[in-house]
């Protein structure tokens, strides 16, 4: 089976390391879907790592720390649903994009999927010339939300600075502010230092 896959696919070498490119984890119990999935991604500029059950997703992201994962529903032990869960739990884990595959159409397992943490849901058999598009679009809106949340946390740091600021221009003497005013250009320079006359 793998072997004819291989042929199908070109040959493409599975045991490439790691590069600079996003890193996609991808966790399915069946070794023909992580192939496919794996010369999909290659071809739209990913690396990939791979699981073939829950238990093994979670060990993968504690070690590599993927940039997004392709997670299957069912599977033997533990399940795609536990699989995300746990991992949620993790640091870092919280915010990672999960797309979630499976077999399973039906609203109840849609729903299940959401309920655990998938960030998206997509039923199989996977269109695997899309897959690369659709894995791109979740981690440009991954990117997307860090940025606005890193510029959030800048902000609240520069609100919660100013009533400090503040105070410690309130404990200047007068003596350690003065006014130097150009006689060209109409600028106005402001500097402080100790032992400085105000200008007369």
């Amino acid at each position: 089976m793998e072997e004819a896959l291989r042929a199908i696919l070109g040959g493409i070498d599975m045991t490439e390391p790691i590069g600079t490119s996003p890193l996609v984890l991808m966790v399915d119990d069946d070794p023909g879907t992580r192939m496919l999935a794996a010369a999909s991604l290659k071809k739209a500029g990913y690396s990939t790592v791979e699981a073939s059950d829950g238990e093994g997703g979670v060990a993968a992201w504690d070690r590599f720390r993927p940039d997004l994962i392709l997670m299957d529903a069912v599977m033997p032990g533990m399940d795609g649903f536990a699989a995300i869960r746990e991992i949620r739990k993790r640091p870092g884990g919280e915010r990672v994009p999960v797309l979630m595959m499976t077999g399973l159409d039906d609203l109840a397992s849609i729903h299940r999927a959401y309920e655990a943490g998938a960030t998206d849901f997509t039923t199989k058999p996977m269109n695997w010339v899309v897959l690369g598009y659709r894995v791109g679009y979740l981690l440009h809106a991954s990117r997307a939300f860090l940025d606005l949340a890193g510029s959030e946390e800048k902000t609240r740091a520069l609100l919660r600075a100013i009533p400090d600021l503040i105070f410690r221009i309130a404990r200047m003497e007068p003596s350690s502010i003065w006014w130097r005013a150009r006689s060209t250009g109409g600028s106005l320079r402001i500097a402080t230092g100790r032992g400085r006359r105000s200008p007369k």
